[in-house]
């Protein structure tokens, strides 16, 4: 036995006979002899001492089964404690703490808790400290932490302060609880808050909801406008209905039990017809409340009284889509017949005396021909076949041009009358849209007179915007539109510019002109207003802004006579009349003129010998090979060829398109003498001062 253990033995024997000698039968040194005596004494205090030790070893055990169990609890809690000096140094920290931070415990032992804290939440954690040790009650805070890769952790502290015998501080104890599942959850609850009362107050149509015992807990705007007043608080059938007493169609016992209910009602605060949607919505205290959103259908249940009325406006929508298409077709032909008419009968008149009596028919064709080309012009216009971008106009010959419309298409018993300003006021517009604001403002009043007749009075003037039309500041010019029909009763009068809303009898109207009319004057920035009198007439007035800009004069080369040349042209149409006229035409300028009536005769014609011609007029519209296509061939056969296009109607080319392929210019038929002229001895000069330009850069 070592020295160490030997000692340890002596200790307990010691031990041992202190304890025997306490006892009173302990045996006395006279009892010593007897030897039998002494043996039970010794048995006796054996098995006292084996019983001592047993209960010693069960106290062990108990200690270390309360000790491990104290361990489990404080290491594997659902949360971290941690124990810090005055310094808020870590002292204790358990396994949870740890996980949270995903660092190992016994880095953290030693170890300031504010290195583990965001730095913006530095201040909140040390005046918690601080509070706790003034107050020592228990102190908790909300911070936010971060993990060892540095990701965020919200927490909730807990702290105490822990006094050493002289009852002053000694520790903090502090749990930490991870919140940061509650938090996301309280940022999703309060997100879905804010979303689902953004979508309520959002809603264009109406929205309650209401409690148990039928009383309003919450409108939303559409639902305070419509009743005039926030009725929270108020009962239900009261509030939205004016009813004493519970509604007749009341469906809440319904919707209590779960369900969703749509229901069809007649409102007797309004006399309009609802469309109801109600939703049962849980409470926490778990009473159910009811969701109530009312959509106005009373439009719509009268636009399915007039399903013909409706269905009539469709086929005159698709009767109008069919002549616009058409107009495109005939406006081609018109102009290809209307174009060997127009120079035949210049050329005839060039050829007569001054004082020869034919003269003054053939002024009388040309002029009947000019007026023809313009009927074209606007009809094609008028059906949107060509598209015009806005740009400053003079209102006053639009004006008059759509008049001119007008007026063949309204009975003798209506007078126009006109009183429209001279002035150089100009407005940023689009004289397509100006006809169709005038033809649907014009046609709206003759329709108002159309039985017992009238005067319809068109009068454009410069004009100071009233304050309650909201203008911006500026110069206006007024175009104001009356009728002494039978006018607008007062409750229709905010309706009449609603899509397919309109006051005339079926058949005369579609219920859309004077909503195109508003949307091309907001379109313009300006404002219309409406002024009616029932049994004596209407009156429309359109504000329109005025523009400094003016309208640039057309690009137009003027020039006492015709300017002719002695050029090769090669003239190309499929129309054997175009072809002959445009010969004539142009050799009685002085060009040498070939005239070809078909794309592929020109080409092959071309192709044979490309440097004959000094400049190639095609026609756009011919079978086999259209003239952009032509002028592709000619223009890879030699590049440098001047072409110019010319058309009765085409969608596929426009001046911006001709110019895109490399086509020198753009005329349309019918052509008079001198644009013709003008056309090709520009675009021969042009051609010239090129072909210099590119002689001398090669130089």
């Amino acid at each position: 036995m070592d020295k160490t253990a030997q000692e340890k033995f002596n200790q307990l024997r010691r031990h041992a006979e202190t304890l025997m000698k306490g006892k009173k039968d302990f045996p006395s040194r006279e009892d010593a002899d007897n030897p039998l005596k002494l043996i039970h004494e010794l048995q006796t205090t054996q098995i006292e001492l084996e019983l001592q030790a047993e209960q010693l070893r069960q106290s062990e055990q108990e200690l270390m089964t309360s000790k491990m169990r104290y361990t489990a609890l404080y290491d594997f809690a659902p949360m971290g404690y941690i124990s810090l000096d005055r310094k808020g140094v870590i002292l204790e920290a358990n396994l949870t703490f740890a996980d949270m931070l995903a660092v190992e415990r016994a880095s953290l032992i030693g170890r300031p808790v504010s290195k583990h804290i965001v730095f913006d939440d530095q201040d909140i954690f040390h005046l918690h400290l601080k509070t706790v040790s003034q107050l020592h009650p228990k102190q908790i805070c909300e911070l936010q932490m971060h993990t060892a890769d540095g990701s965020p952790l919200e927490v909730h502290f807990e702290t105490t302060m822990v006094l050493n015998d002289a009852q002053d501080p000694a520790q903090y104890r502090t749990i930490i609880l991870d919140i940061s599942h509650r938090k996301r959850t309280e940022a999703a609850l309060q997100k879905s808050e804010i979303k689902y009362r953004s979508m309520m107050e959002s809603m264009t149509d109406p929205v309650y909801i209401c409690s148990p015992d039928f009383t309003m807990e919450y409108a939303n705007p559409a639902m305070i406008k419509r009743l005039g007043r926030d009725a929270t608080g108020e009962t239900c059938h009261g509030a939205l209905h004016g009813l004493d007493h519970r509604c007749p169609w009341c469906v809440f016992d319904k919707v209590a039990a779960g369900n969703s209910i749509e229901t069809t009602i007649v409102s007797p605060f309004d006399g309009r017809n609802y469309r109801v949607t109600n939703m049962p919505i849980q409470n926490q205290n778990g009473t159910v409340s009811k969701m109530s959103i009312f959509r106005d259908i009373t439009d719509y249940l009268a636009a399915v009284v007039e399903k013909n009325k409706v269905l009539s406006q469709l086929r005159q929508s698709q009767k109008m889509e069919s002549i616009g298409s058409l107009a495109g077709g005939i406006a081609h032909d018109f102009n290809n017949i209307l174009h060997p008419i127009l120079g035949f009968a210049e050329m005839s008149l060039e050829d007569l005396p001054k004082n020869h009596p034919v003269r003054e028919n053939l002024e009388d064709i040309i002029q009947g021909a000019k007026r023809a080309r313009d009927l074209v012009k606007q009809i094609l216009s008028f059906s949107s076949q060509r598209e015009t971008e806005q740009k400053p106009l003079l209102l006053k010959p639009l004006i008059q041009e759509a008049l001119k419309l007008i007026r063949a298409s309204i009975p003798a018993n209506i007078e126009i009358l006109q009183e429209l300003y001279d002035t150089p006021d100009h407005v940023w517009a689009n004289p397509t849209e100006i006809h169709e604001l005038v033809l649907n403002l014009c046609t709206n009043a003759y329709h108002a007179m159309e039985q017992s007749g009238g005067t319809l009075w068109v009068r454009l003037d410069p004009a100071v915007p009233s304050p309650d039309l909201t203008l911006p500041p500026g110069d206006y010019c007024c175009l104001c539109i009356s009728d002494t029909g039978m006018g607008i009763p007062p409750e229709k009068i905010e309706k009449i510019f609603d899509p397919y809303f309109t006051t005339k009898t079926l058949g005369k109207g579609s219920g859309l002109g004077l909503s195109v009319v508003h949307g091309i004057v907001k379109k313009y920035r300006g404002a219309i207003g409406v002024e009616s009198i029932v049994g004596k007439g209407t009156v429309f007035k359109v504000y329109l802004p005025l523009t400094l800009s003016m309208k640039k004069p057309d690009k137009k080369l003027f020039v006492p006579s015709n300017p002719g040349g002695n050029e090769k042209i090669l003239l190309v149409d499929d129309e054997a009349p175009i072809v002959k006229i445009g010969v004539q035409m142009l050799e009685k300028l002085g060009y040498k003129v070939t005239g070809v009536a078909g794309s592929l005769e020109a080409l092959e014609l071309f192709t044979a010998a490309p440097h004959d011609f000094d400049l190639v007029i095609t026609d756009m519209a011919m079978p086999v090979m259209v003239g952009t296509q032509l002028a592709k061939r000619l223009i890879q056969t030699r590049a440098d060829i001047p072409i110019i296009i010319c058309t009765g109607f085409s969608e596929k080319i426009d001046p911006e398109t001709a110019a895109f392929l490399g086509i020198k210019d753009y005329i349309d038929k019918p052509i008079l003498t001198i644009d013709l002229a003008s056309k090709v001895r520009a675009v021969l000069d042009q051609a010239k001062k090129d072909k210099n330009s590119n002689f001398m850069n090669h130089e």
